[in-house]
């Protein structure tokens, strides 16, 4: 999770959904602004990634915003990650199918593998927090626009785009369901 002041000068929570851009965000925000605030509780259950009534309880914000992505890219990004991306060894082989039907929350692997790695998008947010999808809205020009500025930042922690089969996203959408419908994606 992220503070920052926008140009209006009000305090903003940014929420860190895994794998829906905030590592760059972060990088971002850490280069750009002067009041950025980067939360780590490195505790191994949450980390950076806080629910937002989590968050309401640590910090003072004026409002909240998070990026949010379709269930099936963000399952994509985080098995390409944690398979291909050459961060952590031993899980090379594991197939699209082992991975789903494991559902690993590897120790090793902290942030986006422990528990809140499988945690739903819509179990991070509540109402009040204004959320962007990232098929729509790059986060960076979104965080331009509320800082007043004009950078660029290339997206820290690229995945490898993977191709799902039919059966693959039956199994996505049976785990991802609520965050389909909540967040408006299409099953198909």
């Amino acid at each position: 999770m992220h503070t920052f002041v926008d140009k209006h000068n009000c305090k903003v929570l940014l929420l860190h959904i895994p794998k829906c851009a905030g590592t760059s965000c972060g990088h971002f925000l850490h280069k750009y602004s002067s009041k950025h605030k980067w939360y780590n509780l490195k505790d191994g259950y949450y980390n950076d990634h806080l629910p937002i009534h989590v968050a309401k309880q640590i910090v003072d914000y004026d409002y909240a915003i998070a990026f949010v992505r379709n269930p099936f890219t963000r399952f994509a990004s985080r098995y390409s990650y944690l398979t291909k991306s050459g961060y952590y060894s031993g899980y090379e082989n594991y197939t699209i199918d082992r991975f789903l039907d494991e559902k690993p929350n590897l120790s090793d692997c902290p942030g986006s593998w422990e528990p809140q790695g499988w945690r739903k998008q819509h179990e991070y947010i509540d109402d009040s927090v204004q959320t962007y999808k990232i098929e729509e809205h790059d986060p960076i020009n979104i965080l331009n626009k509320l800082l007043g500025t004009n950078h660029t930042q290339e997206n820290v922690n690229k995945s490898i785009p993977t191709g799902l089969t039919e059966h693959q996203k039956d199994v996505i959408i049976n785990i991802y369901r609520e965050d389909f419908e909540r967040l408006n994606y299409d099953l198909y």
